[in-house]
């Protein structure tokens, strides 16, 4: 029996409305994304920014044999998009909470303070899989990232995401669970809004990062100021690493965080005359765990 499980979070930034591409070549870039998973090879992926169910019936796809077991929220009202862009991909069968089969599996946030975000629903999904860490609550987020005209490190914005952090606090606390563990873009880190950042490792959290590493603030990044996305509408200001993997400090005891590494970071996307481009304007982060 496979003695780790490992988690991949990543944000892929497949927005399309109607012929308006935030972040450009969506097609190619999906069609890319497939061969790019099944290297990364986690038993687990957490999308952010998977917003259209024809992507994800794509991916569905092209990757069931792999990932056959699916969790998303679907809103009957509009059949052709994913409330939230969030979806988890698995290897491991996705099962019903036990004992708590009334439990909520999602959340929206209250504080979607931004017109687009507002729209977007953003908040939280959560799977429950048996992996070798034991019963495990999976937690899917994506925080709010900026309003127009507003600094995404200024202070509305980071209260408003502190809003969204203590939803996700509470939503974990009502899971159940015998390990709980929180990935997601975050738009914070420990060097950008670094104060949304300290408020989730206050709420009894740890960055799986520092569990392999000293240093928080080491130069490695899932938002990079570099990249052909963000060069030209980089609304952070700066590159650091805030698509983030938490554990429960009280399952330090029980679990190892083997490793934590940034993926899916090299330019592979072909858009023919000799360019190319990366798979989105984030990088992944991948996660390896295991039983002590």
């Amino acid at each position: 029996m496979k003695s780790t499980f490992s988690v991949l979070t990543y944000n892929v930034a497949l927005m399309r409305v109607i012929v308006y591409e935030p972040i450009l070549h969506v097609s190619k870039r999906l069609a890319a994304l497939p061969n790019a998973l099944r290297n990364v090879n986690a038993d687990m992926v957490c999308f952010q920014e998977l917003w259209h169910i024809e992507h994800l019936e794509f991916l569905k796809e092209k990757l069931g044999d792999v990932y056959p077991y699916i969790f998303t929220i679907v809103d009957e009202t509009d059949s052709a998009y994913i409330p939230g862009g969030l979806a988890i991909f698995s290897k491991h069968e996705i099962v019903a909470p036990s004992g708590f089969e009334n439990i909520e599996q999602s959340i929206e946030f209250n504080a979607n303070i931004a017109f687009h975000e507002y729209f977007a629903r953003k908040g939280a999904l959560a799977a429950h899989v048996f992996t070798p860490l034991g019963y495990t609550a999976i937690v899917n987020t994506h925080l709010v990232a900026y309003l127009v005209g507003f600094s995404p490190n200024g202070k509305w914005i980071r209260r408003a995401r502190a809003e969204q952090i203590s939803d996700i606090v509470k939503f974990v606390r009502r899971i159940p669970g015998d390990v709980r563990l929180v990935f997601g873009d975050f738009n914070s880190g420990p060097n950008l809004s670094r104060d949304n950042y300290e408020f989730m490792l206050s709420h009894g959290f740890d960055d799986a990062w520092t569990c392999t590493r000293q240093d928080a603030t080491a130069s490695c990044h899932t938002y990079d100021t570099k990249n052909m996305f963000n060069i030209k509408d980089d609304r952070h200001g700066a590159s650091d690493r805030i698509d983030l993997a938490f554990i429960e400090k009280r399952n330090r005891d029980m679990v190892r965080v083997n490793e934590c590494r940034v993926v899916l970071d090299d330019i592979i996307v072909d858009l023919g005359k000799g360019k190319s481009c990366p798979l989105s304007d984030h990088y992944g982060l991948l996660t390896v765990f295991s039983r002590v």
